[in-house]
């Protein structure tokens, strides 16, 4: 038997991002993924990337599987002094292995579970924080931020 995992090709953010991208702190993690990758190998690809700049800023990563989990030990690796992980479900819900939470719990990632995106704040252009739904979508969580890292 052969497996071919190549996953989607086209990110699916959720319409409260409708209009946002790079330039105003949102990616995806077929944005972020790629620039962390290139930069995290020097000599390996022949690029002469560097990492996404992310020095003392606070980053949203919204979804709890593996790659969520990439991006969030990535977030660190290009300089981000907070990462949260927002997902939607419960801590024995997360699709994402064991040694990958472990690593962001290690990397002191702070969790938010049963999270929804609400709404986006930006100022000039700019994202500053994200406004969340918890749980029964009456309680509000906001949080200042500077990028978002969207893979539900």
């Amino acid at each position: 038997a052969v497996f071919i995992g190549i996953g989607l090709p086209d990110a699916k953010p959720d319409a409260v991002f409708n209009g946002l991208n790079t330039s105003n702190g949102f990616y995806t993690s077929k944005s972020f993924l790629p620039e962390v990758s290139k930069a995290s190998k020097p000599g390996m690809c022949g690029c002469k990337s560097s990492l996404p700049q992310l020095k003392g800023g606070r980053v949203v990563v919204l979804g709890a599987g593996d790659t969520a989990f990439d991006c969030a030990t990535g977030s660190f690796r290009s300089g981000a002094s907070k990462v949260y992980v927002a997902f939607r479900r419960s801590f024995p819900e997360m699709r994402a292995v064991p040694e990958e939470v472990d690593l962001a719990k290690n990397e002191r990632c702070e969790f938010l579970p049963y999270c929804l995106p609400k709404k986006v704040i930006t100022k000039d252009g700019h994202i500053v924080a994200l406004e969340f739904y918890k749980q029964n979508k009456t309680n509000k969580v906001n949080i200042k931020l500077t990028l978002i890292l969207s893979f539900v």
